[in-house]
């Protein structure tokens, strides 16, 4: 298979009312989300992005987020998700490793560290500022420019994540595009997961089980359903995958004694 944001297009196109995302009380259908995701690669292409090319994108479980890595594959870049809550010298460091072009924060590029900040630019790296809600998402990207077409296969690069290895130094291992193609396979196919499936998006925002928390629902045709974040603690996580009727988790042990607290 090739590149796994083309599964989400086929539902897009096969299934356009379908309910995609969930956020609060708002519902994004599948031609929602691929139409603000088309136009943000648009708009990621006008500003350098090309094949291969690293964007790094400071996470926020937001919906915005889900738009926002789909437009950066779609732009045939590779995404890595940082942390504004890690201290700034190691996202110094996992910026001197990508090496991106752009760097996506979600509402105010203030919250960054100034640092963070200089060693982006002095890097030529182009900031963007993405509206946390999905409405106002779609007004910035209104009228971008048509994408241009890229092509992407199983053995593009699709992600660059992190693991702090056995010095606390980070390292970066690149994902592609076939790995997380055959993972959403193996996972429909070993648990019976369909377009009748709700995720809840719970991992951690810059772990690698986030990939499968946004790309299996998406890639089947499910609902990808986001928490508040004051949702996650005990006593109340419960509650919400009870309200959202949510069928399908991925949970740490310790997740999973968050629900039974």
């Amino acid at each position: 298979k090739g590149a796994v944001h083309d599964l989400f297009l086929a539902h897009a196109a096969a299934r356009p009312n379908s309910i995609a995302l969930c956020e609060a009380q708002v519902r994004w259908s599948y031609s929602d989300l691929r139409a603000v995701s088309l136009a943000f690669a648009a708009r990621l292409q006008a500003i350098g992005v090309t094949p291969g090319a690293p964007v790094a994108i400071f996470a926020e479980r937001r919906a915005s987020l889900v738009a926002s890595v789909l437009g950066t594959m779609m732009a045939g870049g590779v995404f890595s998700l940082l942390s504004m809550s890690h201290p700034k010298q190691r996202l110094l460091q996992q910026i001197e490793i990508i090496k991106p072009v752009v760097a996506i924060v979600f509402g105010d590029q203030a919250e960054l560290d100034s640092s963070v900040v200089e060693g982006l630019l002095e890097r030529h790296c182009a900031v963007v500022a993405v509206p946390m809600e999905m409405e106002a998402f779609l007004r910035m990207v209104a009228g971008s420019p048509p994408i241009r077409s890229v092509s992407i296969h199983a053995d593009s690069p699709a992600c660059i994540v992190f693991t702090s290895g056995s010095t606390g130094v980070p390292k970066a291992v690149l994902g592609r595009h076939g790995s997380l193609t055959h993972f959403v396979d193996f996972l429909a196919r070993e648990f019976d997961l369909n377009e009748n499936s709700r995720f809840g998006m719970l991992s951690g925002l810059v772990h690698d089980p986030l990939q499968r928390d946004m790309f299996t629902p998406l890639s089947l045709g499910g609902e990808l359903v986001i928490p508040p974040e004051d949702s996650i603690c005990p006593g109340k996580l419960s509650e919400w995958l009870r309200r959202e009727s949510i069928s399908v988790l991925h949970l740490t042990p310790a997740g999973a004694q968050i629900i039974s607290a």
